[in-house]
């Protein structure tokens, strides 16, 4: 799957094979499902930990990985939360 083909419907992450999160254009918001994502952003030194119900939106040009802890069902929503 490329940085930027995430569709608009649920996404299975497991641990060992994290997904990268590199939106060109607008912003990509994460929504956790179900399990735990974690999410390392390249240039800051916290991580965003996600259980149910929360979200974390990545913005045009930051470079983000998306990982479950071991595993996580996360909406991917494009143009962030309104």
């Amino acid at each position: 799957m490329k940085p930027n083909d995430f569709p608009h419907d649920l996404v299975a992450v497991i641990y060992r094979q994290p997904h990268r999160i590199e939106p060109l254009r607008e912003t990509l918001c994460v929504i956790c499902q179900s399990g735990t994502a974690w999410i390392t952003i390249e240039g800051r030194l916290d991580d965003v930990i996600l259980v149910p119900g929360d979200f974390h939106c990545v913005q045009p040009g930051q470079k983000a990985l998306l990982a479950g802890m071991p595993e996580c069902h996360v909406l991917i929503d494009a143009g962030g939360m309104q």
